[in-house]
């Protein structure tokens, strides 16, 4: 039992660390979608009655082991420390994790000046990554993935729970990001993108039997992972700030931020004045660091000013 279910345990783990240090709004996620995910197993696949302390007695260890192997993993990306934090009055390993939760939790408290539709707020918009999907998702992928997720709904039934997960997890997601008052980029949510690939893959999927007797199987399999793959390449190398036909001819209009223009031009930019031989340029400038010495900005440079136009 116990080899059997190491890689599983291992997957789970590792993955549950990823997420935790790769974006803090995880662990606004991962409870909800968790305690989803266990009401949907009780509700419509959970064993026999009787049968429940056996299966709790197999899930309940697999479940530690597999959260035990996540915090060693999150701990040693914070390089093994130990020390006090401001959540706790007493030493705890990782502090600066837990001080980067109350960071975004007065973050969140805060606000955060964003941008959406030609209006500027510090609260934020409770559609605002609604309105972000809509927007920056790839048609193909955003038009299967939904009509996959519709279709995993209705094909649920008892002892197939499961099928419901990626559509829980879609809904979950949307609905706390209503609360959200960071609102500076599709990025805070992009496990949604997860869900809709697998919307996505079992729409085609369901498809293909009555596409195939038309004899449109292969083509439309063949279509649909070209069209899936051709936003990206066509947007190359702009992939940040592409947007999908739906944000129309002027998406800056739409998003900003990181949506749009999160300083990963430098390089580029860098090139085109030496191209134009400018000794000087004005720049508001994002992120820390000595823009000549690491992209071969001009060595004068200097942040733009609102009292009017400079040269």
């Amino acid at each position: 039992g116990v080899q059997t279910c190491a890689l599983p345990i291992s997957v789970a783990g590792l993955a549950l660390a990823g997420t935790v240090v790769a974006k803090f709004s995880t662990l606004a996620f991962l409870p909800a979608t968790a305690g989803a995910g266990l009401a949907l197993w009780w509700f419509l696949d959970s064993p026999p009655e009787g049968d429940w302390k056996v299966t709790a007695r197999r899930l309940i260890p697999q479940g530690l082991l597999a959260g035990a192997l996540a915090a060693v993993v999150i701990w040693g990306v914070y390089f093994f420390s130990f020390g006090k934090s401001g959540m706790f009055s007493f030493p705890v390993p990782a502090p600066e994790l837990f001080d980067g939760l109350i960071e975004v939790q007065q973050h969140n408290r805060v606000g955060h000046r964003a941008f959406l539709l030609g209006e500027i707020r510090d609260t934020g918009w409770y559609y605002f990554y609604v309105v972000a999907l809509a927007v920056k998702m790839p048609l193909v992928i955003l038009g299967l993935g939904i009509a996959g997720l519709v279709m995993l709904m209705r094909k649920t039934h008892r002892t197939q729970g499961a099928l419901l997960a990626p559509s829980v997890a879609v809904g979950i997601m949307v609905f706390a990001s209503f609360f959200s008052r960071i609102q500076i980029g599709l990025r805070h949510i992009l496990p949604v993108t997860a869900a809709l690939a697998i919307g996505g893959g079992c729409a085609l999927y369901w498809m293909l039997p009555w596409l195939s007797r038309k004899n449109w199987g292969v083509v439309a399999t063949v279509g649909t992972l070209v069209l899936c793959a051709a936003p990206s390449i066509l947007a190359h190398p702009d992939y940040i700030p592409y947007f999908n036909p739906l944000a129309g001819s002027r998406p800056d209009r739409v998003l900003s931020d990181s949506d749009l223009d999160w300083g990963q031009d430098l390089k580029r930019v860098a090139k085109r004045l030496k191209q134009l031989g400018a000794t000087t340029v004005v720049y508001n400038q994002l992120f820390p660091g000595r823009l000549d010495e690491l992209y071969g900005f001009p060595s004068t440079y200097g942040p733009l000013q609102p009292d009017g136009p400079r040269s």
